[in-house]
């Protein structure tokens, strides 16, 4: 016992302190590191995507300097994209959502804000210059994230999943682990197919909300080969919780941010078609076989069922 207290001493005295950057997909300007969205949203689904996917919020524009980097960055881009100022509460009142602070400096398109149901901010890139319009917060277009840059940033040195290894080995008392109403069990995880369809992101929050669960990651054959077999006696495409939102092409799972290194895509896929198919979903066969079901890139914001993962 006494040399698992030192041991434990010795994990959490290995830990390194390391210059705070900005995490792939980011690019920093002063204190803050922001994200240009490649897939589509919603005002209010793009509020979520920063949330919940980058850690961050929809972008804040204080000064003249953090403006003008943002515009060049949209010219350069061509785009339009969602920035989190609206005048939800008080038509005529703009405000940033996140800090809740009125805006004080902007720069608007001649004429606007134009009023109307056009309640939130939007940077467009037009044959007029790059500059702020208000828009119907329900349109798709794309957004910019915005997160501090972190100065400190505590690492934890690798002997820690040894560690956890020896600590299981001499104190791990084996439970039973049951699944609850509406999921099957499949190796030390139970998984929940849905009946109802959400997009990418709701499906998320919906498998964390209703089920204490999250997007199904697979990681080796024989969960896939159990997956896929669902899938198909189902006969319904399901979302996963593969994507590659941050950088195109570096698909990851969303909850444990580990890279996809088993995937069983269908022939010429990933295709990202159209540019934006940023979310996993695993594609439905024929519902009696041969044909199986195999890994597809789709639109995140297409509705369809979902499947949901828990711990045993």
């Amino acid at each position: 016992m006494s040399r698992l207290l030192i041991l434990i001493v010795f994990v959490l005295n290995c830990e390194v302190t390391v210059c705070g950057e900005c995490t792939d997909g980011f690019i920093r300007h002063g204190d803050s590191c922001y994200h240009f969205s490649r897939d589509t949203e919603t005002w209010f689904d793009a509020l979520i995507s920063c949330e919940k996917i980058y850690g961050g919020h929809l972008a804040e524009i204080a000064d003249a300097k953090e403006n003008m980097f943002l515009l060049k960055e949209v010219a350069a881009l061509g785009d339009r994209y969602w920035i989190g100022g609206s005048d939800l509460q008080v038509d005529g009142e703009w405000k940033w959502y996140t800090s809740n602070s009125d805006i004080t400096y902007s720069t608007w398109y001649p004429g606007n804000p134009s009023g109307g149901t056009e309640d939130c901010l939007e940077i467009v890139h037009g044959p007029h210059g790059t500059s702020w319009n208000d828009l119907t917060c329900h349109t798709f277009i794309k957004y910019i994230c915005e997160k501090p840059v972190n100065d400190e940033q505590i690492v934890v040195m690798p002997v820690l999943p040894v560690f956890m290894a020896l600590l299981a080995l001499c104190c791990h008392t084996p439970v039973l682990g049951q699944c609850g109403d509406g999921f099957i069990k499949h190796g030390d995880s139970c998984y929940h197919f849905s009946h109802d369809t959400e997009t990418w992101l709701d499906a998320e929050i919906s498998c964390e909300k209703l089920y204490s669960a999250n997007l199904a990651e697979i990681t080796d054959a024989s969960e896939n080969n159990f997956i896929i077999n669902e899938v198909n006696s189902l006969g319904f495409p399901y979302w996963v919780g593969g994507n590659d939102l941050q950088v195109e092409g570096e698909w990851k799972w969303f909850t444990s941010n580990e890279k996809v290194t088993y995937s069983t895509w269908h022939p010429g896929n990933p295709s990202n078609s159209g540019g934006n198919e940023n979310c996993m979903e695993i594609l439905d066969g024929d519902g009696s076989g041969p044909k199986k079901p195999l890994w597809n890139d789709k639109v995140c914001h297409a509705f369809q069922r979902y499947i949901c993962q828990k711990t045993a």
